[in-house]
C-alpha cells in the first residue's frame, strides 16, 4: 500500500494514526490470536500510515520524530493491543538503526522498495567466519519478531574481524528469502507477534552488510561514513534501541486499566444482593492504586525520553557506565511496574478474567510477555545500577 509520508506531523496527528492502527488490531484480535500472527489488515495499516518511518531519518524519507513522540505512539497502539504495539515498535526501531549502517546497505534494503521491512535478533548466538569478500554465517535465533512480514533480517553472531583481538558481536543483514523460518511460536503472551525462529547454515554475507554491534553501542556513532547527524542519531545507542520495546508494557497496563474500569462498571457482585462492583471499596482501591502506579511509570518514561534526547542534542552519544545503568534500571522498572499493575487488576477482576478473550487477561499476558525481553530484564538492570554506583562494571547490554 502507498505510504503517506509527511515529516511534519503534529503529535495529535501521530496519535490519531496510532489509534487507528490500534483499533484495526482490536477489530481483528480474535483472528490474530488464533493464527498467532497479526492479521494482514493490521500490518497494512502500519505501512500505509507511514508511521513505521517515525524514527527513520528524513534523508531516507522518514519522520525523524523525537523520542517522546515515539514513546507515546507505541504506547497508544499497545493500549489497544499488545501484539500490535510490539510489532510496531520492533519494525520501526530498525528504521532508526539503519542510520548506523553504510549507504550501500541502506540502498540494498530500501533502494527498490522504500517500505521494505527489516527485523533482527540481537542475541549473539550465531557464528561468523571470514570468507572471500565477506563472511559465512551459521546459527539459530529465536524470538525474531516480525519475521513473517519482513524483506530483510539481521542476526547477531560472534565473529573475528580483521582489526579485533578476538571474536565480537557482529550483526549481519540478510534477505528474508535466504533464511529458514521454524514455526515455534506457541506462547502465553504476545501471541500474535509470530516471533518465530530463524536458521542459517553457512550463508554468505557481503562485508558491507555487517555492523560491529558492540563498537556502535559503545560509541553511539556509525563505524563508517556519518550520513545522519541530527540529535536523534546522537542519543545513547542502547537506551534508544530499547525505546522500541518498553513502551509496550506501559500501553498494556493502560489497556488493563481501561478494560478493568469498563468491566467493573458493568459487573454485579454475586452474593451481595445485586450490589454493583463499582460501589465496592475493593475494586475502587485497586483501581486507584494501579492508576497511580501507572502515572508514576509513565512519568519516568517521559523523563527517560527527555534525558536521552538532551544527550542527543549535546552530542553525548557515548555515556559512562553509571548513566547507562540508570537508563537500564529505569526502563526495567517501568516494565516491571506495568506488569504489577496488570497483576493487581487481574486478581481483582474475578473468575471471568480467566477466559482467554477477557480484555484484562489479554493485557495481563501481553504486558508480562513484553517485560521478559533481555533489554529490560529487571534483575540485570537493578544489579547493574547497584554495581556501577560503586565503580564496578554492569551488564553488557546497558
Amino acid at each position: 500500500m502507498p505510504v503517506t509520508a509527511n515529516p511534519d506531523r503534529s503529535i495529535e496527528q501521530l496519535l490519531s494514526q496510532a489509534t487507528a492502527i490500534g483499533e484495526s488490531a482490536v477489530a481483528h484480535r480474535a483472528q490474530s490470536e488464533r493464527d498467532r500472527r497479526l492479521a494482514e489488515p493490521v500490518i497494512d495499516a502500519m505501512v500505509s500510515s507511514g508511521l513505521l518511518r517515525i524514527v527513520r531519518s528524513r534523508r531516507l524519507g522518514g519522520l525523524e520524530a523525537e523520542p517522546r513522540q515515539y514513546l507515546e505512539v507505541i504506547r497508544e497502539i499497545a493500549r489497544h493491543d499488545g501484539s500490535a504495539g510490539w510489532i510496531f515498535g520492533v519494525l520501526s526501531i530498525h528504521e532508526w538503526l539503519m542510520s548506523y549502517t553504510g549507504a550501500q546497505l541502506q540502498d540494498d534494503i530500501w533502494g527498490s522498495d522504500p517500505d521494505a521491512i527489516l527485523v533482527d535478533s540481537i542475541a549473539p548466538v550465531g557464528r561468523g567466519e571470514a570468507a572471500d569478500g565477506g563472511f559465512r554465517v551459521t546459527g539459530c535465533w529465536r524470538f525474531v519478531s516480525g519475521i513473517e512480514w519482513c524483506s530483510w533480517v539481521a542476526v547477531n553472531a560472534m565473529t573475528q574481524l580483521p582489526d579485533s583481538p578476538g571474536p565480537e558481536p557482529v550483526v549481519f543483514f540478510i534477505p528474508r528469502r535466504e533464511v529458514r523460518v521454524q514455526d515455534e511460536w506457541h506462547v502465553v503472551g504476545l501471541r500474535a507477534t509470530a516471533s518465530n525462529t530463524v536458521v542459517l547454515e553457512n550463508a554468505f554475507v557481503p562485508a558491507h552488510r555487517t555492523m560491529p554491534l558492540a563498537r556502535v553501542a559503545a560509541s553511539g556513532r556509525p563505524q563508517g561514513e556519518l550520513l545522519d547527524d541530527g540529535p536523534l542519531f546522537r542519543v545513547p545507542f542502547v537506551p534508544m534501541l530499547a525505546l522500541g520495546l518498553f513502551p509496550v508494557s506501559l500501553g498494556g497496563a493502560q489497556q488493563a486499566l481501561d478494560a478493568f474500569r469498563r468491566w467493573t462498571a458493568e459487573r454485579v457482585r454475586p452474593y451481595s444482593q445485586g450490589e454493583q462492583a463499582r460501589e465496592a471499596p475493593g475494586p475502587q482501591n485497586v483501581f486507584a492504586e494501579a492508576s497511580t502506579r501507572w502515572d508514576a511509570a509513565h512519568a519516568l518514561a517521559v523523563r527517560y525520553t527527555e534525558e536521552i534526547y538532551e544527550l542527543g542534542r549535546a552530542g553525548a552519544s557515548a555515556i559512562d557506565d553509571a548513566t547507562r545503568a540508570r537508563f537500564f534500571a529505569w526502563r526495567s522498572w517501568i516494565a516491571r511496574s506495568s506488569a504489577e499493575v496488570t497483576d493487581r487488576l487481574f486478581l481483582e477482576a474475578g473468575g471471568n478474567a480467566l477466559f482467554e478473550d477477557h480484555p484484562v487477561q489479554q493485557a495481563w499476558r501481553d504486558t508480562h510477555g513484553a517485560a521478559q525481553h533481555v533489554s529490560i530484564g529487571y534483575g540485570d538492570a537493578i544489579t547493574s545500577r547497584g554495581r556501577t554506583s560503586f565503580g564496578l562494571p554492569g551488564h553488557p547490554l546497558m
